[in-house]
C-alpha cells in the first residue's frame, strides 16, 4: 500500500492511516465533548462520594483532590481536552491541572 501524502510504503503506511482514522473517530464536536465531560464528572463524583459542588469549588480535601485528579487525567488524556478546558470543567485554575 502506498499513499503520496506519506513517505514510505506497506505496513508503515497502513499503520499511519489507521492511527489517523482512530484519532478522527475519537474526536467529538465541541458541544458534545463538553456534555460528555460533564456526564463523566457527575459519574466520577458519584462513584467517589464527592459532591459536584465541592469538586467545582476548588476544595482541597483528600477525597475531592483524588476525584479531581482522576477527572482531569481522563479529560486531558482520555478525551483530548486542553488543560485550560479541563481546569474550567474541574473548577480550578489551569496551573492546578
Amino acid at each position: 500500500m502506498a499513499d503520496e501524502r506519506i513517505l514510505g510504503t506497506g505496513d508503515f503506511v497502513e499503520r499511519v492511516i489507521k492511527e489517523a482514522e482512530q484519532a478522527i473517530q475519537r474526536q467529538l464536536p465541541p458541544a458534545r465533548m463538553v456534555e460528555a465531560a460533564r456526564d463523566y464528572i457527575a459519574r466520577a463524583c458519584e462513584d467517589d462520594g464527592v459532591q459536584l459542588a465541592h469538586l467545582r469549588s476548588g476544595a482541597r480535601g483528600a477525597a475531592v483532590s483524588r476525584c479531581r485528579s482522576k477527572v482531569a487525567r481522563h479529560l486531558v488524556d482520555g478525551m483530548g481536552f486542553p488543560l485550560a478546558e479541563a481546569a474550567r470543567q474541574s473548577g480550578v485554575c489551569t496551573s492546578a491541572i
